[in-house]
């Protein structure tokens, strides 16, 4: 066992020779039976896999239907197949929304597609395996000892030409949030913001409800009825960026962050409000105001639709997975870094104490 792969909650973004992590998230049983398969959403065009706390949907792959198929022999005169093991689970879901053995690196045409994808420990020998991907928020926290490698991703589906985005909006914000107390106070920040606007709790934290076995029905509801989507990072770190951005970009809301990311390097331009970017709350509402008020300026935060487009789901994830399998057929070189170090140490993080936070929820 010589590489392991890493797939945290957050998308932490840096240089190209620092690693980059991200998750998705969502719950499916062993064998389970969903409204919808995972081809069937790539055929009906949707670009997104469920993730994180705010949509999730159950999902399989009907090519993966057999739990763990038999490795098949390698081209005797070809290269060696690469044997990928998934430790644990993202979020329940055992193949890592990318599928089982070589069946995923033929469908992304990969360059390099002599891999193999297991979630069985038993499958092969452990000294056998090239490389271990696992999730550092699974409930299995018997991580292996030699640690290796990312998966990232972004999202956005092709966009329309020309439309008035404010259209038939009759909602100003909404925040779908299960974790209620967060070290960079964003819940303060909502406190104060609904003194001036209206903004609409769903989730654990709120009195609302959207099912997240019913994730397509709540981004076309946020899509329809709402002009803003808080997404409020639960901690104020260096480069630290989840889904709650991505995942809005994609649908038709306009998202005002809330965190520390390079926000700028990640999203297309003019694409989101920085909550921070502002002195106070009470200016940052007065800004929603003026953008709920004013079709014309608010059109402007979604015309890069009309020239970007960000890969899909499933794209950002193959590609990810390809590499992966090239590098292990390429790179025979020992890499180790300091997780803790990159992670945790250099992150930066700020808390609800600190004095520019004080400042700007007018503390």
């Amino acid at each position: 066992m010589r590489k392991l792969g890493q797939i945290n909650e957050t998308i932490k973004t840096r240089p190209s020779n620092v690693i980059t992590t991200t998750t998705t998230t969502t719950t499916v049983t062993q064998d389970p039976v969903p409204p919808r398969s995972l081809n069937t959403h790539l055929q009906l065009g949707e670009s997104h896999l469920p993730y994180a706390e705010e949509d999730i949907l159950e999902i399989t792959d009907p090519n993966n239907k057999i739990f763990n198929k038999p490795a098949p022999p390698p081209d005797p005169n070809g290269p060696p197949l690469r044997k990928i093991l998934f430790w644990n689970d993202a979020y329940s879901i055992k193949h890592f929304y990318f599928g089982y053995g070589r069946e995923p690196f033929l469908r992304a045409k990969c360059p390099v597609n002599t891999c193999y994808t297991t979630s069985n420990r038993s499958l092969f020998p452990l000294n056998e395996i090239d490389a271990v991907v696992w999730h550092w928020r699974s409930q299995d926290r018997s991580f292996p000892k030699k640690r290796y490698g990312q998966v990232y991703r972004r999202r956005h589906p092709l966009p329309d030409q020309y439309r008035n985005y404010a259209q038939g909006k009759t909602k100003m914000a909404a925040w779908f949030v299960s974790n209620c107390q967060t070290e960079g106070g964003r819940e303060r920040v909502v406190q104060m913001l609904r003194r001036w606007i209206q903004v609409d709790q769903y989730g654990g934290c709120g009195t609302l409800k959207c099912s997240r076995k019913q994730a397509n029905n709540c981004e076309t509801m946020l899509s329809n009825d709402y002009k803003f989507y808080l997404s409020f990072e639960n901690s104020l770190c260096k480069d630290y960026v989840t889904e709650k951005l991505f995942s809005k970009l994609r649908i038709d809301v306009l998202p005002v962050v809330y965190g520390f990311g390079n926000y700028s390097m990640l999203a297309p331009p003019h694409s989101y409000i920085d909550a921070l970017s502002f002195p106070n709350v009470k200016a940052l509402a007065d800004y929603l105001l003026y953008l709920h008020h004013n079709d014309t300026a608010y059109n402007q935060y979604f015309a890069w639709k009309r020239f970007h487009v960000i890969p899909t789901d499933w794209a950002r994830i193959s590609r990810a997975f390809c590499q992966m399998c090239e590098r292990l057929h390429k790179d025979n070189s020992t890499h180790i870094y300091d997780m803790q170090k990159w992670f945790v140490v250099d992150s930066d993080c700020i808390t609800k104490s600190d004095r520019k936070l004080k400042s700007f929820n007018g503390k």
